[in-house]
């Protein structure tokens, strides 16, 4: 990370509401941003969660912004329908933010969003490596337990991409 700030980065991201960082600990992120505070650099941020959960997500960033000092942006907040009371809080939250707090953040724009496919499932079937999850939806024990808990989905509201692989 210092050798990206030295050579002109401006700063460094992290999506943490995917797979693959989704378990990142506070300290993990606050050793980074500490790095990133002494060469004045900033943090971009997809956080834990984006829907169910968006106010103690929220919470964590501002908490980096203030523990550190590096300026903080919160990116692709999602109102969602059915979760009008987290939402407030998280607007109360960042309205109550005191001004040396350098937390900046941006609202999702479309009406649409593109998800990868395994978010979908329930999250405790979103662990290890692609091929680990197509494995469990492929065995018939763990499709009945996914299945148990995938959480309903309005057809006429989904519309499903495919690419290929290059």
């Amino acid at each position: 990370l210092l050798h990206a700030f030295e050579e002109g980065a401006l700063g460094f991201s992290a999506g943490l509401e995917y797979v693959h960082s989704r378990l990142t600990p506070y300290g993990e992120l606050r050793f980074l941003l500490d790095l990133a505070a002494k060469k004045k650099k900033m943090f971009s941020l997809h956080a834990r969660k984006t829907g169910k959960g968006i106010a103690s997500a929220v919470e964590e960033a501002v908490a980096l912004a203030k523990d550190t000092g590096v300026r903080v942006l919160l990116t692709h907040l999602v109102p969602l329908k059915g979760l009008e009371a987290e939402y407030e809080a998280m607007l109360q939250t960042l309205d109550a933010l005191p001004e040396n707090v350098d937390l900046h953040f941006s609202v999702y724009p479309f009406a649409e969003s593109i998800i990868p496919a395994y978010r979908l499932l329930p999250e405790w079937a979103q662990n290890g490596s692609f091929e680990t999850m197509k494995a469990n939806v492929d065995d018939e024990s763990m499709w009945e337990r996914i299945e148990k808990d995938f959480s309903p989905l309005d057809p006429n509201l989904l519309t499903v991409l495919g690419a290929q692989n290059a």
